[in-house]
């Protein structure tokens, strides 16, 4: 396990941790972090203090209210996008592929934060390494699916998975300043794991978010 970046972000009284890992191909994530069975949805959980689960529900979005008491949340990731989304009422993390985007979960998100009342230009987020349009190839009838990001080059069509992002959370309403992306592309990354590069070889990113009061950081 190989620590990618790890970086403490402090928003008003809540400090929230976020932490890339990579992993090789049959290493697991840490114990303690909650996870969901990724299914490429749109699908998102919020879940209560203390949530557990032997058998993790599908969905590929999980959400808690910051305390003391909540867990460190993860998503894996091999080219998909690892989104985090921070504010002191709700934090949680995204795993973004094409299937998931063109079903809406990244607007899904923002409407989330929308219908408690939260007001878009307060969330941060992080968008962490994901496929970009100088490695990732898809069909060119990927067009009708309305992506904002496609590129035409000689050979065939290009979408940049983490430019489609950006591009979505910020028409959804979170300000471009609000938004940290890291920018390496993990196809032609040597180091970071790809399923398009690597195939059934390739290890995981898995893309960390915990939260904690001020008062009581660690």
């Amino acid at each position: 396990m190989h620590v990618y970046h790890d970086e403490l972000i402090a928003l008003n009284n809540t400090y929230f941790r976020v932490k890339v890992l990579l992993l090789a191909q049959h290493e697991n994530p840490p114990s303690g972090v909650l996870r969901l069975n990724q299914v490429h949805s749109a699908g998102i959980h919020v879940i209560a203090r203390n949530t557990s689960w032997h058998d993790p529900p599908a969905g590929d979005g999980i959400f808690a209210n910051p305390s003391d008491t909540s867990p460190p949340l993860g998503i894996l990731t091999a080219d998909c996008a690892p989104i985090v989304f921070m504010h002191n009422a709700l934090y949680g993390v995204v795993h973004a592929g094409w299937k998931g985007i063109i079903q809406g979960i990244v607007e899904r998100t923002a409407g989330i934060y929308v219908s408690i009342g939260i007001p878009l230009e307060e969330v941060l987020v992080f968008v962490g390494p994901c496929a970009h349009w100088c490695c990732y190839q898809v069909p060119c009838w990927f067009k009708t699916f309305e992506f904002k990001c496609i590129t035409k080059k000689d050979d065939g069509c290009y979408l940049s998975v983490r430019n489609e992002v950006v591009t979505r959370l910020v028409s959804a309403g979170i300000p471009e300043r609000n938004i940290n992306v890291l920018e390496e592309c993990t196809i032609c990354s040597g180091m970071l794991p790809s399923w398009r590069r690597q195939g059934k070889k390739a290890g995981k990113i898995c893309t960390i978010v915990e939260a904690c009061l001020a008062s009581h950081q660690r």
